[in-house]
């Protein structure tokens, strides 16, 4: 693997924050606004991964968050895939090679 960050990974910060660890039970648009609120950051600047598109995608996306959409054994398997045509949405199948790129971080 390159020791070059890929671009979706420019910039990015090395720490990993979840909703869950702020105590909060739903992940939803305002749980990232506030995540966002407390750790003084935009939200270009944000990129949430998860794997459900109807809670962790959707709010993070109504957050204004860049969102990448990993599918996993938990991924409901009647959910959409990522939109193409939107700069702000990635989908991914490979978590091995997803942790890779953020060890090199």
């Amino acid at each position: 693997m390159s020791k070059n960050k890929p671009r979706l990974f420019e910039g990015a910060a090395t720490a990993l924050i979840t909703p869950f660890e702020k105590g909060n039970q739903r992940i939803d648009e305002k749980s990232f606004r506030a995540l966002m609120e407390e750790q003084h950051l935009d939200a270009e600047h944000c990129l949430m991964i998860g794997n459900d598109r109807e809670t962790d995608i959707a709010g993070a996306k109504k957050a204004g968050m860049d969102t990448l959409y990993m599918h996993t054994n938990l991924t409901p398997p009647d959910q959409r895939a990522a939109d193409p045509n939107d700069p702000h949405e990635y989908e991914g199948w490979d978590w091995e090679e997803l942790v890779k790129v953020i060890e090199a971080l």
